[in-house]
Protein backbone atom coordinates (compact mmCIF):
# COMPACT_ATOMS: atom_id res chain seq x y z
CA UNK A 1 0.00 0.00 0.00
CA UNK A 2 1.33 3.41 -0.92
CA UNK A 3 1.83 6.04 1.72
CA UNK A 4 -0.90 8.61 1.26
CA UNK A 5 -2.65 11.42 3.05
CA UNK A 6 -6.27 10.78 3.92
CA UNK A 7 -9.06 13.31 4.48
CA UNK A 8 -8.33 15.93 7.10
CA UNK A 9 -4.96 17.31 5.99
CA UNK A 10 -5.26 21.07 6.27
CA UNK A 11 -2.73 23.84 6.61
CA UNK A 12 -1.56 27.31 5.76
CA UNK A 13 1.63 28.77 4.35
CA UNK A 14 4.09 30.61 6.56
CA UNK A 15 6.28 33.46 5.31
CA UNK A 16 8.99 30.96 4.31
CA UNK A 17 6.48 29.01 2.20
CA UNK A 18 6.40 26.01 4.53
CA UNK A 19 3.12 24.46 5.54
CA UNK A 20 2.08 24.85 9.16
CA UNK A 21 -0.57 22.29 10.04
CA UNK A 22 -2.53 21.91 13.26
CA UNK A 23 -3.31 18.28 12.60
CA UNK A 24 -1.81 15.91 10.03
CA UNK A 25 -3.51 12.66 9.06
CA UNK A 26 -1.60 10.02 7.10
CA UNK A 27 -1.83 6.40 6.07
CA UNK A 28 1.61 4.79 6.16
CA UNK A 29 2.96 2.00 3.95
CA UNK A 30 1.56 -0.71 6.24
CA UNK A 31 -1.91 0.80 6.21
CA UNK A 32 -1.61 2.34 9.67
CA UNK A 33 -3.57 5.56 10.07
CA UNK A 34 -1.35 8.17 11.67
CA UNK A 35 -2.47 11.41 13.33
CA UNK A 36 0.15 14.02 14.21
CA UNK A 37 -0.92 17.07 16.23
CA UNK A 38 1.43 19.23 14.13
CA UNK A 39 4.40 18.99 11.81
CA UNK A 40 7.26 16.90 13.21
CA UNK A 41 9.97 19.18 14.56
CA UNK A 42 12.24 16.33 15.69
CA UNK A 43 12.68 13.17 13.59
CA UNK A 44 14.43 9.87 14.35
CA UNK A 45 15.37 7.71 11.38
CA UNK A 46 15.66 4.02 10.77
CA UNK A 47 14.76 4.36 7.08
CA UNK A 48 17.97 4.93 5.15
CA UNK A 49 16.23 6.37 2.08
CA UNK A 50 14.04 8.75 4.08
CA UNK A 51 17.28 10.36 5.27
CA UNK A 52 18.23 11.28 1.71
CA UNK A 53 14.78 12.67 0.98
CA UNK A 54 14.80 14.84 4.11
CA UNK A 55 18.24 16.16 3.17
CA UNK A 56 17.09 16.76 -0.41
CA UNK A 57 14.06 18.82 0.63
CA UNK A 58 16.12 20.89 3.06
CA UNK A 59 14.88 19.34 6.31
CA UNK A 60 18.09 17.72 7.58
CA UNK A 61 18.10 19.88 10.73
CA UNK A 62 14.99 18.08 11.96
CA UNK A 63 16.90 14.77 12.13
CA UNK A 64 17.86 14.24 15.79
CA UNK A 65 18.51 10.47 16.03
CA UNK A 66 19.88 7.86 13.63
CA UNK A 67 20.83 4.18 13.66
CA UNK A 68 24.32 2.64 13.59
CA UNK A 69 23.94 2.12 9.84
CA UNK A 70 23.12 5.75 9.15
CA UNK A 71 25.85 6.88 11.55
CA UNK A 72 28.55 5.45 9.27
CA UNK A 73 26.86 6.38 5.99
CA UNK A 74 27.68 9.23 3.61
CA UNK A 75 24.59 10.99 4.96
CA UNK A 76 26.24 11.52 8.36
CA UNK A 77 27.97 14.68 7.12
CA UNK A 78 24.58 16.32 6.68
CA UNK A 79 23.43 15.58 10.24
CA UNK A 80 26.54 15.71 12.46
CA UNK A 81 24.61 16.40 15.68
CA UNK A 82 22.16 13.51 15.43
CA UNK A 83 22.30 11.04 18.33
CA UNK A 84 23.27 7.47 17.44
CA UNK A 85 20.60 5.25 19.00
CA UNK A 86 22.31 2.00 18.04
CA UNK A 87 20.92 -1.09 16.31
CA UNK A 88 18.37 -0.30 13.61
CA UNK A 89 16.50 -3.55 14.27
CA UNK A 90 16.08 -2.80 17.98
CA UNK A 91 16.92 0.80 18.94
CA UNK A 92 18.36 1.62 22.35
CA UNK A 93 15.20 3.02 23.92
CA UNK A 94 17.04 5.25 26.41
CA UNK A 95 19.09 6.91 23.68
CA UNK A 96 16.05 7.28 21.48
CA UNK A 97 14.06 8.93 24.28
CA UNK A 98 17.05 11.19 25.02
CA UNK A 99 16.74 12.64 21.50
CA UNK A 100 13.06 13.50 22.12
CA UNK A 101 11.83 12.74 18.59
CA UNK A 102 8.23 13.34 17.60
CA UNK A 103 8.36 10.50 15.08
CA UNK A 104 10.50 7.50 14.12
CA UNK A 105 10.46 6.84 10.39
CA UNK A 106 11.04 3.14 9.67
CA UNK A 107 11.40 0.87 6.67
CA UNK A 108 8.06 -0.74 5.86
CA UNK A 109 9.82 -4.11 5.67
CA UNK A 110 11.78 -3.73 8.93
CA UNK A 111 9.70 -2.50 11.85
CA UNK A 112 11.87 -2.45 15.03
CA UNK A 113 11.45 -5.45 17.32
CA UNK A 114 10.73 -3.13 20.25
CA UNK A 115 8.18 -1.03 18.37
CA UNK A 116 5.61 -1.43 21.16
CA UNK A 117 8.02 0.10 23.71
CA UNK A 118 8.88 2.95 21.33
CA UNK A 119 5.20 3.71 20.83
CA UNK A 120 4.63 3.56 24.60
CA UNK A 121 7.26 6.31 24.95
CA UNK A 122 4.98 8.59 22.88
CA UNK A 123 7.14 8.35 19.76
CA UNK A 124 4.96 7.95 16.67
CA UNK A 125 6.21 5.24 14.31
CA UNK A 126 5.65 5.87 10.60
CA UNK A 127 6.51 3.05 8.18
CA UNK A 128 7.57 4.09 4.68
CA UNK A 129 9.11 2.59 1.56
CA UNK A 130 11.03 5.55 0.07
CA UNK A 131 12.85 3.35 -2.43
CA UNK A 132 10.56 2.04 -5.19
CA UNK A 133 9.79 3.69 -8.50
CA UNK A 134 6.07 3.12 -8.03
CA UNK A 135 5.87 4.93 -4.68
CA UNK A 136 8.82 7.32 -4.48
CA UNK A 137 6.91 10.47 -5.48
CA UNK A 138 4.11 9.69 -3.03
CA UNK A 139 6.64 9.08 -0.24
CA UNK A 140 8.42 12.35 -0.95
CA UNK A 141 5.13 14.23 -0.72
CA UNK A 142 4.35 12.45 2.55
CA UNK A 143 7.66 13.57 4.07
CA UNK A 144 6.90 17.08 2.86
CA UNK A 145 3.62 16.95 4.73
CA UNK A 146 5.24 15.54 7.88
CA UNK A 147 7.84 18.33 7.94
CA UNK A 148 5.59 21.06 6.58
CA UNK A 149 7.87 21.67 3.60
CA UNK A 150 5.33 20.71 0.96
CA UNK A 151 6.72 23.12 -1.63
CA UNK A 152 10.23 21.63 -1.79
CA UNK A 153 8.81 18.11 -1.54
CA UNK A 154 6.54 18.78 -4.50
CA UNK A 155 9.52 20.04 -6.49
CA UNK A 156 11.48 16.85 -5.78
CA UNK A 157 8.47 14.59 -6.44
CA UNK A 158 7.89 16.34 -9.76
CA UNK A 159 11.57 15.86 -10.65
CA UNK A 160 11.10 12.12 -10.14
CA UNK A 161 7.84 11.95 -12.07
CA UNK A 162 9.21 13.93 -14.99
CA UNK A 163 11.88 11.34 -15.82
CA UNK A 164 9.83 8.29 -14.84
CA UNK A 165 7.08 9.46 -17.19
CA UNK A 166 9.54 10.04 -20.05
CA UNK A 167 10.61 6.40 -19.78
CA UNK A 168 7.05 5.12 -19.35
CA UNK A 169 5.75 7.03 -22.34
CA UNK A 170 8.49 5.85 -24.69
CA UNK A 171 8.65 2.20 -23.66
CA UNK A 172 4.84 1.85 -23.69
CA UNK A 173 4.99 1.93 -27.49
CA UNK A 174 7.31 -1.08 -27.73
CA UNK A 175 6.03 -4.47 -28.83
CA UNK A 176 7.25 -7.58 -27.00
CA UNK A 177 9.61 -8.62 -29.80
CA UNK A 178 11.54 -5.35 -29.53
CA UNK A 179 12.18 -5.77 -25.80
CA UNK A 180 15.63 -7.31 -25.06
CA UNK A 181 15.93 -10.10 -22.51
CA UNK A 182 17.94 -9.16 -19.42
CA UNK A 183 19.82 -11.09 -16.75
CA UNK A 184 19.96 -8.79 -13.71
CA UNK A 185 22.33 -9.88 -10.96
CA UNK A 186 22.65 -8.42 -7.45
CA UNK A 187 25.96 -7.72 -5.69
CA UNK A 188 26.45 -11.47 -5.01
CA UNK A 189 27.40 -13.58 -8.06
CA UNK A 190 24.48 -15.57 -9.48
CA UNK A 191 21.94 -13.87 -7.20
CA UNK A 192 19.25 -13.22 -9.80
CA UNK A 193 16.42 -10.72 -9.40
CA UNK A 194 12.99 -12.30 -9.89
CA UNK A 195 9.49 -10.88 -10.09
CA UNK A 196 8.72 -7.91 -7.80
CA UNK A 197 12.41 -7.27 -7.05
CA UNK A 198 13.85 -3.78 -7.51
CA UNK A 199 15.77 -4.97 -10.57
CA UNK A 200 12.67 -6.49 -12.13
CA UNK A 201 10.73 -3.23 -11.74
CA UNK A 202 13.53 -1.22 -13.37
CA UNK A 203 13.89 -3.65 -16.26
CA UNK A 204 10.16 -3.81 -16.96
CA UNK A 205 9.72 -0.04 -16.91
CA UNK A 206 12.85 0.44 -19.03
CA UNK A 207 11.43 -1.77 -21.78
CA UNK A 208 13.19 -5.07 -21.10
CA UNK A 209 12.20 -8.63 -20.26
CA UNK A 210 13.68 -10.04 -17.06
CA UNK A 211 14.64 -13.68 -17.71
CA UNK A 212 13.84 -14.56 -14.08
CA UNK A 213 10.46 -12.83 -13.91
CA UNK A 214 8.31 -15.88 -14.60
CA UNK A 215 10.42 -18.33 -12.59
CA UNK A 216 10.57 -16.95 -9.04
CA UNK A 217 9.88 -13.87 -6.92
CA UNK A 218 12.41 -11.49 -5.40
CA UNK A 219 15.98 -12.88 -5.39
CA UNK A 220 17.23 -16.42 -5.88
CA UNK A 221 20.61 -18.09 -6.34
CA UNK A 222 21.05 -19.55 -9.83
CA UNK A 223 24.05 -21.04 -11.66
CA UNK A 224 25.98 -20.52 -14.87
CA UNK A 225 24.02 -23.22 -16.71
CA UNK A 226 20.76 -21.45 -15.86
CA UNK A 227 22.00 -18.14 -17.29
CA UNK A 228 23.65 -19.68 -20.35
CA UNK A 229 20.53 -21.66 -21.27
CA UNK A 230 18.47 -18.45 -21.33
CA UNK A 231 21.03 -16.58 -23.46
CA UNK A 232 20.11 -13.02 -22.39
CA UNK A 233 20.55 -10.09 -24.76
CA UNK A 234 21.80 -7.91 -21.90
CA UNK A 235 23.52 -8.55 -18.55
CA UNK A 236 23.41 -5.98 -15.74
CA UNK A 237 25.35 -6.57 -12.54
CA UNK A 238 24.98 -4.42 -9.42
CA UNK A 239 28.19 -3.15 -7.86
CA UNK A 240 28.61 -2.89 -4.09
CA UNK A 241 27.80 0.44 -2.46
CA UNK A 242 31.41 1.68 -2.46
CA UNK A 243 31.99 0.76 -6.09
CA UNK A 244 32.71 4.26 -7.29
CA UNK A 245 35.81 3.93 -9.43
CA UNK A 246 36.20 2.77 -12.98
CA UNK A 247 38.75 0.17 -11.85
CA UNK A 248 36.24 -1.41 -9.47
CA UNK A 249 33.51 -1.48 -12.09
CA UNK A 250 35.86 -3.04 -14.63
CA UNK A 251 36.95 -5.69 -12.14
CA UNK A 252 33.33 -6.83 -11.76
CA UNK A 253 32.86 -6.73 -15.54
CA UNK A 254 35.95 -8.89 -16.13
CA UNK A 255 34.77 -11.46 -13.57
CA UNK A 256 31.41 -11.83 -15.32
CA UNK A 257 32.92 -12.24 -18.77
CA UNK A 258 35.44 -14.81 -17.50
CA UNK A 259 32.79 -17.17 -16.12
CA UNK A 260 32.81 -20.60 -17.72
CA UNK A 261 30.58 -20.65 -20.77
CA UNK A 262 29.60 -16.99 -20.61
CA UNK A 263 31.54 -16.24 -23.79
CA UNK A 264 28.70 -17.99 -25.65
CA UNK A 265 26.02 -15.66 -24.27
CA UNK A 266 24.69 -13.04 -26.68
CA UNK A 267 25.14 -10.23 -24.12
CA UNK A 268 28.84 -10.99 -23.77
CA UNK A 269 29.44 -11.58 -27.48
CA UNK A 270 27.76 -8.29 -28.39
CA UNK A 271 29.32 -6.27 -25.54
CA UNK A 272 26.01 -5.56 -23.85
CA UNK A 273 27.21 -6.35 -20.34
CA UNK A 274 27.02 -3.54 -17.79
CA UNK A 275 27.65 -2.76 -14.13
CA UNK A 276 25.47 -0.35 -12.17
CA UNK A 277 26.10 1.30 -8.81
CA UNK A 278 23.78 0.16 -6.01
CA UNK A 279 23.10 3.75 -4.93
CA UNK A 280 21.02 4.33 -8.09
CA UNK A 281 18.86 1.19 -8.01
CA UNK A 282 16.90 1.84 -4.82
CA UNK A 283 15.88 5.02 -3.06
CA UNK A 284 15.45 8.58 -4.36
CA UNK A 285 18.10 8.06 -7.05
CA UNK A 286 16.43 5.00 -8.58
CA UNK A 287 15.18 7.29 -11.32
CA UNK A 288 18.84 7.79 -12.36
CA UNK A 289 19.31 4.03 -12.54
CA UNK A 290 16.12 3.74 -14.58
CA UNK A 291 17.45 6.22 -17.15
CA UNK A 292 20.77 4.38 -17.45
CA UNK A 293 19.06 1.00 -17.92
CA UNK A 294 16.52 2.39 -20.40
CA UNK A 295 19.30 3.91 -22.48
CA UNK A 296 21.35 0.70 -22.36
CA UNK A 297 18.36 -1.36 -23.51
CA UNK A 298 17.13 1.12 -26.14
CA UNK A 299 19.95 3.50 -27.12
CA UNK A 300 18.10 4.93 -30.12
CA UNK A 301 14.89 5.51 -28.18
CA UNK A 302 16.75 7.47 -25.50
CA UNK A 303 19.40 9.13 -27.66
CA UNK A 304 18.46 12.56 -26.31
CA UNK A 305 18.57 11.49 -22.65
CA UNK A 306 21.80 11.95 -20.67
CA UNK A 307 21.57 10.08 -17.32
CA UNK A 308 24.84 11.61 -16.09
CA UNK A 309 23.44 15.11 -16.68
CA UNK A 310 20.26 14.22 -14.79
CA UNK A 311 22.40 12.90 -11.93
CA UNK A 312 24.30 16.20 -11.88
CA UNK A 313 21.00 18.08 -11.85
CA UNK A 314 19.94 16.05 -8.82
CA UNK A 315 23.25 16.75 -7.08
CA UNK A 316 23.09 20.47 -7.81
CA UNK A 317 19.50 20.87 -6.64
CA UNK A 318 19.11 18.31 -3.87
CA UNK A 319 22.15 16.36 -2.68
CA UNK A 320 25.63 17.85 -3.06
CA UNK A 321 28.15 15.21 -4.12
CA UNK A 322 25.56 12.77 -5.46
CA UNK A 323 27.19 12.86 -8.90
CA UNK A 324 30.71 11.93 -7.72
CA UNK A 325 31.85 8.55 -8.94
CA UNK A 326 31.12 6.04 -11.68
CA UNK A 327 27.54 4.81 -11.68
CA UNK A 328 27.19 2.82 -14.92
CA UNK A 329 29.88 1.06 -16.91
CA UNK A 330 30.51 1.18 -19.76
CA UNK A 331 28.94 4.61 -20.18
CA UNK A 332 26.00 4.58 -22.56
CA UNK A 333 26.12 7.26 -25.26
Amino acid sequence: MLATCFAGCTGSLSKDNKTTTKEIRLTDALGNQIVLPKTAERIALQNFYAAEILIAIGEKDRIVAISNTLNVSDYKRFMPNAINYGDWTEPDLEKLIEAKPDVLICHASSVPRNADKIAAANITIICMDCKSLDSIASDIRMLGLITGNTEKAEELASFQEKYINIVKERTSRLNEDSKPTVYYESTTPYNANGKNSSGDKIISLAGGKNIARNEFENNKKVNSEWVISRDPDVIIRVGVSNTTTLVEHQKIMDEIKSRTGFNSIKAVKENRTYTIGSVIITGPRTVIGLLYVAKALHPDLFKDVDPAAVNKEYADKYLPGADRGVFFHPEVK
